[in-house]
């Protein structure tokens, strides 16, 4: 069993979506809804999850929890074109702050540091190495979910963002996750 798969077991049960916030954002709803009837059975994933920080806390839209790895999703539900630009995304030349991309890779960072922390720490109690401990895999991604068109995001940030039914494809099959991930 892969470490992601113990970490699913020590979670329960076989919920595929569970509201971990205070409810999901309208604008999440199409993508969390296209996840839900879409992921294989004994997947988890958690939406609206606060990650916290030293820095404060940020809020991360899906969680996923899949054979091999953990999944971290920011669900864009735009519309139009959107393109990068110093650091920002513009949705139709409105500025719409910085760039998901950045955001959901600084989660990456500190989800994967906290796990191996934790991890760590659930080993020495245990009494035993931390070397022998096995910390899942972690990634990030901005899903896509009104529009296909990436063709103005950075070539440095594309390859981290999917429209919706692209990313589904890729998630599911376990040679295209190791191939591309």
């Amino acid at each position: 069993m892969t470490a992601t798969g113990r970490l699913a077991v020590a979670i329960g049960g076989a919920v595929r979506i569970t509201n971990a916030g205070r409810g999901i954002h309208q604008r999440e709803i199409v993508g969390v809804d296209k996840l839900k009837t879409s992921l294989p059975d004994g997947w988890l994933a958690f939406t609206n999850l606060d990650l916290a920080i030293s820095k404060g806390s940020r809020e991360i839209d899906v969680v996923m929890i899949i054979d091999d790895r953990i999944v971290l999703i920011d669900l864009k539900d735009w519309h139009g074109k959107i393109r990068s630009d110093g650091g920002s995304w513009l949705q139709n030349d409105i500025d719409m702050g910085r760039s998901p991309v950045a955001k959901i890779s600084e989660n990456v960072r500190d989800v994967a540091q906290l796990l191996k922390k934790y991890l760590g720490e659930q080993a020495r109690r245990a009494g035993k190495p931390t070397t022998d401990v096995v910390v899942p895999r972690v990634h990030g991604f901005v899903v896509l979910t009104g529009t296909k068109d990436r063709s103005g995001i950075s070539p440095t940030e594309a390859n981290l963002v999917f429209d919706i039914d692209t990313f589904i494809r890729m998630v599911q099959k376990t040679g295209d996750r190791i191939k591309y991930w």
